[in-house]
């Protein structure tokens, strides 16, 4: 369990890390499909903040053939700091964190604006006690991009398992949109994850150029159960 711990630490310390990558890996929650550059990296941080401030990063390597490789690191509870950093319950109706999970996407390009992106997160959930349980989330994405590449829409399919979405539906749609107000300098982004489970969200917000190669995110997340809390989104990704 020790290294479990070792792990953690590294991959938070390398999202704060400058690296090279291509494109951001989600929009907020919705994957985009984008395949990281063969041979390089790709970080990206997203921290949620309301009655708790939950942080996920994102490390993924590219592959030949348009393939990447990486982990997840999802669910860590800032909180909580002192001694249920690594704790959850397990009551069967509730998804699972913090999770560590292997991710792997394919992109296939159909022409120059459309593409589908394949891709699947299979893992395991951080606890200090001794009921680790498997967690998966898997996607198809349909991608446009517009001429210039000013706009991005994404529409896609998933399916998860109650440790990575909690009690309700299983599968369902997800669509996404990132659309340049000023190429490069601000650009409205936003997506919506339907289903009646815990993951079921959307995300309205705006991405801000400080440096081209450092977009920051910033939006508004919108759970699909209205009694549920909103929560503020900031996300952080290194681009080359």
């Amino acid at each position: 369990m020790k290294q479990l711990y070792c792990l953690l630490w590294i991959l938070t310390g390398l999202s704060i890390i400058p690296t090279q990558v291509q494109a951001q890996q989600s929009l907020f929650n919705v994957p985009s499909s984008e395949i990281t550059e063969h041979g390089k990296f790709f970080v990206q941080e997203q921290i949620n903040f309301n009655s708790v401030i939950q942080s996920n990063t994102t490390v993924d390597y590219g592959l030949k053939h348009d393939w990447e490789i990486g982990l997840n690191l999802l669910g860590i509870d800032y909180s909580e700091v002192d001694h249920h950093f690594f704790e959850n319950d397990l009551l069967d109706g509730d998804p699972l964190s913090p999770l560590l999970l292997i991710n792997v996407q394919k992109s296939f390009k159909l022409n120059h604006h459309w593409k589908v992106g394949l891709g699947t997160q299979q893992g395991l959930n951080l606890t200090y006690q001794q009921h680790s349980r498997y967690a998966q989330f898997s996607y198809a994405n349909l991608v446009y991009t517009s001429n210039h590449e000013h706009v991005h829409v994404n529409a896609g399919v998933y399916k998860g398992n109650t440790r990575y979405l909690g009690d309700g539906t299983s599968n369902g749609l997800m669509l996404g949109t990132d659309i340049a107000l000023v190429p490069h300098k601000i650009h409205f982004m936003g997506d919506w994850i339907l289903g009646n489970h815990d993951l079921g969200v959307a995300v309205v917000g705006i991405v801000a150029y400080p440096h081209r190669r450092f977009p920051i995110s910033l939006g508004l997340q919108i759970p699909n159960d209205r009694h549920s809390p909103k929560a503020l989104v900031l996300e952080l990704t290194w681009t080359p």
